[in-house]
């Protein structure tokens, strides 16, 4: 559950008088201060929502290198272009 607090919304303005003159004041008004607080429920299902995100990108992660392991046993990866585009990233990984 998330509880707002103090939240006030901006009060509109009005034109000074005719003939009466703006002044600053030295010290400005005190602004309300906004607040929110999250209940133990809320942040354990946030935190449970990021852990499935990241499973769900391991789980795509390991896909992917199981489709380059059975494109490496297939040959697909022998064209002269995909070695050669292979060949640039590890040198670029290295260097």
């Amino acid at each position: 559950m998330v509880t707002l607090s103090n939240i006030e919304a901006l009060r509109p303005t009005t034109a000074p008088a005719s003939g009466s003159s703006l002044r600053r004041t030295d010290t400005p008004p005190e602004a309300p201060q906004d607040a929110a607080s999250f209940s133990p429920e809320s942040r354990a299902a946030s935190e449970l929502a990021k852990l499935l995100e990241q499973a769900r990108q391991s789980e795509v992660r390991q896909q992917r290198v199981e489709e380059a392991k059975q494109n490496i046993r297939e040959g697909t990866y022998k064209l002269q272009s995909v070695v050669t585009s292979v060949a640039a990233r590890v040198a670029g990984a290295i260097a």
